[in-house]
């Protein structure tokens, strides 16, 4: 009996995804935001192949697993991404790469898209260590130079793309990252957090000079000079540039009243929130700000400068002080401290602003770019070779 041949099926086309940042165990907001996109591309509904790139081997659980996704661990001890990583795309190209917090190999054939968190350290380069200032300055200008798309968190971080770089507006295209509130709704067992004052101020975030946690302290001890007592707690791994700053704490007296707790893991940070009175969040710049969707999402109100884009990330439904000014600042914290209306209007305002970022509409939005991208490839292929 004869049977009729099957049409030869076009392959489908692989994109190829750094996903090394995704492993790291002490994630802050970059590599966070690498864990979730690359789970919200993977759970869409695509035709293509994802084949994530690791450099040390992922838990078996950290993404789902099906036919289109593919895992290459790569463990190299040195400059993993322009050697090990450039290697790999030499010998076995993907059909795009799509690199989600860090930077383009030095050497790659396939088209890329590439996401551009900030420029903080353009506006503030005193406050880097000058071999990460360096490669800073070196990763992102080589990212904007030679990526065949750029994604930027924010419009704040497209503008300053566009100033520093004089890139052409139609390279860019902002997408907000995605936000989870369902993780920030429930707390866990709260003896974890015993040794805390029954009552806080939070911030959080990696401790260095750029988070403006200078002018937090002033407003703390401004407030204290007004015979208003409030805690602070800082959570957040060690940064750069600190002693300067727990140093501040001892100047003013404040050694009782302040307390640095560290990293803390995400199933602990819900609890944190919840049991705080305000989160602060007094950054000189941020890229996008997760900490105040974080906030808002626990039902706790946040106050938060106007740098870089936090005025797009929180609306209505925070307290906005400019930066570098304890005076607002501490008057700002005062307010929530005394005024429930004002209170209860933020944390209801800030619920709704939070549910406005979906990881699915991200991805959707991702995945248009970079068929985009593989669409001009392949048009400027066909007119190159008519």
């Amino acid at each position: 009996m004869m049977h009729a041949s099957l049409p030869n099926l076009p392959k489908p086309l692989i994109i190829g995804v750094d996903a090394s940042r995704s492993t790291v165990l002490q994630k802050t907001g970059t590599e966070n935001y690498s864990l979730q996109m690359i789970n919200a591309l993977i759970e869409a509904k695509t035709k293509y192949i994802w084949r994530l790139y690791y450099r040390d081997n992922p838990s078996p659980t950290l993404y789902r697993t099906n036919s289109l996704v593919e895992s290459k661990v790569m463990v190299s001890p040195i400059a993993w991404t322009h050697l090990r990583l450039s290697a790999e795309l030499a010998f076995n190209p993907p059909d795009l790469l799509f690199i989600p917090a860090h930077v383009i190999p030095i050497y790659c054939p396939a088209p890329s898209v590439v996401t551009i968190h900030d420029l903080g350290f353009m506006r503030y380069p005193s406050m880097h260590p000058p071999l990460q200032l360096a490669y800073l300055r070196w990763s992102t200008n080589y990212n904007v130079r030679h990526a065949s798309h750029l994604i930027a968190d924010s419009e704040a971080t497209k503008q300053d793309i566009i100033d520093h770089y004089h890139t052409d507006p139609a390279k860019i295209t902002v997408v907000h990252p995605g936000f989870d509130s369902e993780s920030y709704q429930s707390t866990d067992n709260k003896n974890v957090f015993q040794n805390l004052p029954d009552s806080y101020i939070l911030h959080v975030g990696t401790i260095h000079p750029r988070k403006g946690l200078s002018v937090l302290i002033k407003a703390i001890a401004q407030l204290r000079d007004r015979n208003i007592n409030i805690s602070l707690v800082c959570a957040g791994r060690e940064g750069w540039m600190t002693s300067s700053i727990r140093k501040q704490a001892v100047d003013l007296g404040l050694e009782s009243m302040i307390h640095f707790i560290g990293f803390v893991p995400q199933k602990h940070l819900p609890t944190l929130y919840s049991r705080a009175k305000i989160t602060v969040l007094p950054s000189l710049y941020e890229g996008f700000g997760y900490t105040t969707l974080e906030s808002m999402a626990a039902a706790t109100p946040v106050i938060c400068t106007n740098a870089g884009s936090l005025p797009e990330v929180v609306g209505k439904a925070a307290l906005i002080v400019p930066p570098n000014d304890s005076g607002s600042l501490s008057n700002a914290i005062n307010t929530l401290l005394t005024n429930n209306s004002i209170r209860q209007r933020l944390i209801t305002a800030g619920q709704k602003r939070c549910a406005m970022f979906s990881w699915d509409s991200t991805a959707n939005q991702t995945i248009a770019i970079i068929e985009k991208t593989l669409t001009e490839k392949a048009s400027h292929v066909s007119n190159k070779h008519p």
